[in-house]
């Protein structure tokens, strides 16, 4: 018997995807996915989201009934509006329904949101900002928001990504232009981000989580490594500007356990080569 029922928004990007995959096997949850053009069909009716919310509280009405936010918009030249409605107010609809009663939500945000500077610059981080500013001010109960760094491991890259991009340069046999590549990043498999979430979920973690490894990289050494193991004919190239806003010099404090189990984390390098290396991988826009 499931211990909770999770309403899952949006059916196929990577982190929705990594969820089913995990929800399938013998977690203690059972789960309904709405996609993204259903969820937009929902917002737009006079019923909207919270009578398929009231539908799956009436079923096992003493199960606590999560909604994973897994949608949004990540291109930051999107529209302000689309980033806004995908970022900012579906949140904020959601929000709204916590005061069903044994309803909890999962927002997903992004560790940039430390640095309101840095996410002025830039539509996609400032529309996460805004949103995670607007949430708090609600003062939610059973509300987990997790800021996560960049994720790999998924079916799909997008272009806009550094990852695709490098990701192109060795698919294509070719050199790697890129800046100093002195900003600091962490990488993080999807997979093993999402198994955190479930973990918190099951715990009943609430509040604002960083899943940070503590073990930053730079750009240029990430970019380095990967071109010395898979492809060592070919230059990186370091000619562009790096972006005076960007992080430099900052290493974020390691998760610590939330429920008592060890917190693993693979290490970047090794699992983007292994990602590289798998076969099928998708380049979207």
């Amino acid at each position: 018997m499931p211990s909770a029922k999770v309403l899952l928004l949006g059916a196929n990007g990577n982190i929705s995807l990594e969820v089913q995959r995990q929800l399938s096997g013998n977690d203690p949850f059972s789960y309904v996915t709405i996609s993204s053009d259903e969820l937009n069909q929902l917002r737009e009716s006079t019923k909207g989201l919270s009578c398929k919310v009231l539908e799956l509280l009436a079923d096992n009405p003493e199960l606590p009934l999560w909604i994973f936010n897994a949608c949004g918009i990540t291109n930051p030249q999107a529209s302000l509006a689309e980033l806004y409605s995908a970022n900012v107010s579906l949140n904020l609809e959601i929000a709204s329904l916590l005061r069903l009663g044994k309803v909890r939500l999962v927002t997903i945000g992004t560790v940039m949101e430390r640095f309101p500077k840095m996410c002025n610059s830039n539509a996609y981080l400032h529309s996460k900002l805004k949103s995670q500013m607007e949430l708090s001010q609600n003062k939610l109960n059973g509300h987990l928001h997790v800021r996560l760094h960049t994720l790999y491991g998924g079916r799909k890259m997008h272009s806009h990504m550094f990852l695709s991009q490098l990701f192109n340069a060795i698919a294509n046999d070719s050199d790697f232009v890129m800046t100093e590549g002195t900003q600091v990043r962490e990488y993080h498999h999807v997979e093993d981000d999402v198994a955190l979430i479930l973990r918190m979920m099951l715990s009943e973690t609430f509040g604002t989580v960083e899943v940070s490894s503590g073990n930053p990289i730079t750009l240029i050494d990430l970019a380095t490594e990967i071109f010395k193991r898979l492809l060592p004919e070919r230059n990186i190239i370091t000619s562009l500007e790096n972006n005076p806003r960007e992080i430099f010099n900052f290493k974020y404090p390691r998760l610590q356990s939330f429920d008592g189990l060890p917190i693993h984390f693979r290490d970047s390098i090794e699992g983007v080569i292994s990602y590289f290396q798998r076969f099928g991988t998708i380049i979207e826009s």
